[in-house]
């Protein structure tokens, strides 16, 4: 038997002359077997509930509510560890309770140092600001940007003013009315265009016929180049 799962624990079991029954791997090797998920599952119990954080009083309903539900459901994992533990090897079983004492060690030596010499932390003199973005001035909101603190417009924001911004009616342009009279009489002779004296020298400027005074064709435009 390769012993994996509760195979040597549930079977196997013989009944001996007196009534009573023995397991596979007899009283004393299945009892040693069965200590160390017991004490495993002490130990991740007690760890659990050491680094668990307490529930802070500023928090919300529905975020207290969320921290409760979550402790209850920590509180089983312990448990479903020790079932695991009774299918594996109890090398493998020795390798997490020795990783669960570690880990629990370390966590109360880093409190202990914290708690003995308290960090100094020296808040930018932006931080107050934070809580006012809309008054924060540019000088504050590039450190803050250079710290990694998104100050600036949110893609939600920017979502949102998409979607619902406003859209001004405006009157369409119809054939009857005087702007579009004014752009066909234009359009059917270009030279009547009037051009303003800033553009003249992108577009060309219009040629005088030296005996009538008038207007007939546009000059070539300048090249730029020259």
């Amino acid at each position: 038997s390769d012993y994996r799962g509760l195979d040597w624990l549930l079977q196997g079991w013989q009944q001996t002359a007196d009534g009573g029954w023995v397991p596979s791997l007899g009283w004393e090797t299945t009892l040693a077997f069965m200590v160390m998920p017991v004490v495993l599952v002490l130990g991740q119990s007690l760890s659990m509930r050491i680094l668990t954080p307490p529930i802070d009083d500023s928090m919300g309903k529905e975020e207290r509510e969320q921290m409760e539900k979550s402790q209850v459901i920590l509180k089983f994992l312990p448990l479903l560890i020790g079932f695991f533990s009774l299918q594996v090897p109890a090398g493998l079983t020795i390798y997490w309770f020795t990783s669960n004492f570690f880990t629990l060690a370390q966590s109360l030596a880093v409190r202990a140092y914290y708690k003995a010499n308290p960090p100094q932390i020296e808040l930018p003199d932006y931080w107050d600001a934070l809580e006012d973005l809309d008054n924060m001035s540019p000088e504050d909101k590039r450190k803050a940007a250079e710290a990694g603190i998104s100050v600036g417009p949110k893609w939600e924001d920017l979502l949102d003013e998409a979607r619902f911004h406003v859209v001004v009616d405006r009157q369409p342009l119809r054939e009857n009315s005087p702007t579009w009279q004014r752009l066909m009489a234009t359009s059917s002779d270009p030279t009547s265009i009037p051009i303003p004296a800033e553009f003249q020298a992108w577009v060309g400027t219009p040629s005088k016929d030296p005996i009538n005074n008038n207007r007939t064709e546009l000059e070539p435009a300048t090249s730029l180049s020259n």
